[in-house]
């Protein structure tokens, strides 16, 4: 069975397309790789004026680092992040341990690529430099207006215009390629949780003795409270350490998109009575930035009728952050883009190629987003039975399907760590022989 590097060895058997691609960040970056690395012509249209991620740390999961370094990236990310020793899941009372999972060691055992944490800024310079390292244009302030899929060809503000061979619609939960796919508007709306962000400098954390080990050695730990959770892990860039709270909030009809200050001193005394080794970490901060996490309807569907023009990336596929998989199955979604695309011989199979590409990404993205939002009740159980239900079996360690450390679950991290996408292009292709 070929893989997806011996796929990629023989961009040159495809018949170069051009692809035009609507989003600059994670996932539009993505698939212009993707894409390049097979031979094909592609052009990236980004509304920012400048080329900058919003966020701080993002993790880099097993199916993550495996499509990375399938496009010879590896090294690169490697340089910019850690690899956490464990995950580790904590009571919010008093810090208890109540689960850990080696990650370190048995993830590169088991799935060869390795589970890393990395600042978002550095993952999108990289990516963005491999980019245009491979000849692909990137324009920016280009913000798209109108799409008319029969050409295709795609409108900008300012009025100019870009036609194609085929469209990609890359530019996140707030789509306007989603919207002019539907015909109509269906904006996020408020989940009910928001996330608070903020980072601490790792070299102040460490005069403090009883928090020496939530730097080092590097670990993802986190814990488990009523309706809320808290996650820390060290980021390189800048000696960081990245603290990321997600707690419930009351929905608000006005949806508040992007980063909105927080008031540090109210988010102290909603985490008061956690963990005081918590609430020491919590008192370091300086300031802090909060996102209302947002619920998107499923995309009724990612390709257009007439064959030319796709989604990927939150765009089709938005899901909420409790399994750390949203950039994962960005990359998944340009990787099986890249192996579809390495073997077309005539354009007249790109409607053909479009359909196979959702037909295999969609079903496995629902059952994520699902997963994810499981995981989230799991997560914030309010004190009670089955809150202490929840935690008698993290401390058993008897890991089986169900188990709530998504790190440890035989079932879940396997589906979520094992994706390989070419093996996935190829079953479908079986399936429809």
């Amino acid at each position: 069975m070929e893989s997806l590097t011996d796929r990629n060895k023989g961009a040159t058997r495809a018949t170069p397309c051009h692809i035009v691609i609507a989003g600059g960040g994670l996932a539009g970056l993505s698939a212009a790789i993707a894409l390049r690395l097979v031979g094909h012509n592609v052009t990236v249209l980004e509304r920012m004026p400048v080329v900058h991620e919003i966020g701080a740390g993002i993790q880099v999961p097993p199916n993550a680092s495996k499509v990375l370094a399938n496009w010879g990236l590896l090294e690169a990310i490697e340089s910019h992040a850690f690899k956490p020793h464990a995950a580790i899941m904590r009571s919010y009372r008093d810090g208890k341990v109540l689960s850990s999972t080696n990650l370190y060691d048995s993830i590169e055992i088991s799935h060869l690529t390795a589970y890393m944490v990395i600042h978002r800024a550095d993952l999108h310079k990289i990516l963005y430099e491999k980019a245009l390292g491979l000849g692909v244009a990137i324009h920016l302030s280009s913000e798209v207006s109108k799409i008319d899929f029969a050409v295709p060809s795609l409108e900008l503000t300012n009025g100019e215009t870009y036609t194609a061979d085929v469209i990609l619609g890359a530019d996140g939960e707030r789509s306007a390629c989603q919207r002019l796919l539907r015909g109509f508007d269906d904006p996020p709306k408020d989940s009910g949780d928001e996330v608070i962000r903020f980072t601490v400098k790792c070299s102040d954390v460490l005069r403090e003795s009883q928090l020496i080990d939530l730097v080092y050695p590097p670990n993802i730990n986190f814990w488990i409270g009523p309706e809320a959770h808290a996650i820390t892990y060290s980021l390189k860039k800048d000696g960081l350490l990245n603290v990321v709270l997600t707690r419930a909030h009351a929905i608000d009809d006005q949806v508040k998109y992007g980063p909105q200050p927080a008031d540090i001193e109210e988010v102290r005394k909603a985490f008061a009575g956690w963990d005081p080794r918590f609430e020491r970490l919590l008192g370091m901060a300086q300031q802090c930035a909060k996102w209302t996490l947002l619920l998107s309807s499923k995309s009724l569907k990612w390709t257009s009728k007439e064959g030319t023009f796709a989604l990927l990336g939150d765009s089709a596929h938005a899901m909420l952050p409790f399994l750390g998989q949203g950039a994962a199955q960005a990359f998944e979604d340009a990787a099986v883009l890249g192996v579809l695309f390495s073997n077309i011989t005539n354009k007249t199979q790109i409607s053909e190629i479009l359909l196979k590409y959702e037909k295999i990404r969609a079903p496995r993205t629902e059952y994520l987003s699902h997963r994810s939002l499981s995981m989230k009740e799991i997560f914030a159980m309010k004190d009670g039975d089955a809150q202490r239900n929840r935690d008698i079996q993290l401390l058993q360690n008897e890991p089986m399907e169900g188990f709530p450390n998504p790190f440890s679950d035989p079932v879940l991290s396997k589906a979520m760590w094992e994706y390989d996408a070419g093996k996935a292009v190829d079953e479908s292709e079986r399936e429809d022989a």
